[in-house]
């Protein structure tokens, strides 16, 4: 009886003993490790994957993929470190690596909410990353929170019914977190853009006299404002692309005379829809209003305005007047 003991006894400490020589790291995981410790991940990274090609037990699959991801993930390479990651979950969805992985995951995301993992049933279309029509902000936010969550109840829900790959989810989370970050960056550009236009005053004179030009440069320094000058609206293609007038001026007897009804017209239009937040103010000698109300009549938007003077000395009053009106600075705004 006491042999039968000690042979039981013996075969038992056989087998544990070559199962822990099985599980214990090879020469080439104890070399990534060495490199790993060292902070070298991309040499580790190397070893790992040598190391994995002899593992023959499924825990010490785990623990090199898991060794992988960690090499990939610390050297950059997020992406492919969650290829092993996920390579864990698919050799045991139970892996004892599984809340560690999850940690990662959630520190991959910006965005902030509660995950319900009770939830079974979260369906997601990835077609539209394929489709040509251009999310918001807002909206791209939505679908990578929305792919965001299917992700994290795809490992943490043992019991979610996807038939999605984790990968292509993964790539598809990564894919529009880049879109938020890039849409993001435009955004804080406009606001930049439309913060600085706010807070200049530009003001475009286009077709007077030299002696009244000479006038209102001198209300520069009063009004605090940026005066640009044309001589004629058909030079309006001049213009750089980096100005933005809130007030716009233009001698009308002298333009109207030149262009005609039809391409006056045209001009104004041109003009209103390369500036559509500036005030356009018509100056009208009241001696010449040839065409006034035909053009009156014929415009159909907003921001036009007239100013009727006799004299130049009542036009820059007038002009002085008009550019204390605060509706004109706020167009922008």
């Amino acid at each position: 009886m006491k042999n039968i003991v000690v042979g039981i006894f013996s075969i038992i400490l056989v087998l544990v003993c070559v199962y822990l020589y099985l599980i214990s790291p090879s020469s080439m995981e104890k070399k990534a490790d060495k490199f790993y410790q060292d902070s070298k991940y991309e040499d580790a990274a190397h070893f790992y994957q040598l190391a994995f090609t002899e593992g023959n037990i499924s825990f010490k699959k785990e623990r090199i993929l898991f060794k992988l991801g960690n090499s990939y993930r610390l050297s950059g390479e997020t992406d492919r470190s969650f290829d092993f990651y996920f390579m864990v979950l698919q050799e045991n969805k139970s892996s004892v690596y599984k809340s560690r992985i999850q940690e990662f995951l959630r520190g991959e995301n910006e965005g902030s909410f509660q995950l319900d993992v009770a939830s079974q049933n979260i369906e997601v279309d990835l077609s539209f990353l394929n489709s040509t029509t251009e999310l918001s902000l807002k909206g791209t936010l939505d679908k990578r929170d929305e792919i965001y969550k299917v992700l994290l109840l795809a490992i943490s829900n043992d019991n979610a019914n996807l038939s999605y790959q984790l990968k292509d989810i993964y790539r598809a989370f990564k894919k529009l977190q880049l879109k938020v970050k890039e849409k993001k960056i435009e955004a804080a550009v406009k606001i930049s853009i439309k913060k600085s236009i706010k807070d200049k005053r530009e003001m475009l004179l286009i077709g007077l006299e030299d002696t009244l030009k000479v006038e209102l440069k001198q209300m520069r320094s009063n009004y605090k404002l940026i005066i640009h000058q044309l001589e004629s609206g058909n030079d309006i293609v001049t213009l750089k692309n980096d100005i933005f007038p809130q007030a716009i001026y233009v001698s009308f007897s002298q333009e109207y005379a030149s262009m005609g009804s039809d391409n006056f017209l045209t001009f104004l239009e041109r003009l209103y829809d390369s500036h559509e937040n500036a005030k356009i103010f018509l100056m009208i000698d009241d001696s010449n209003k040839e065409g006034l109300s035909e053009i009156l009549d014929s415009w159909d938007k907003d921001g036009l305005y007239t100013l009727v003077f006799q004299d130049q000395d009542e036009l820059v009053s007038k002009i002085k007047e008009s550019l204390k009106a605060r509706f004109i600075w706020q167009s922008n705004g």
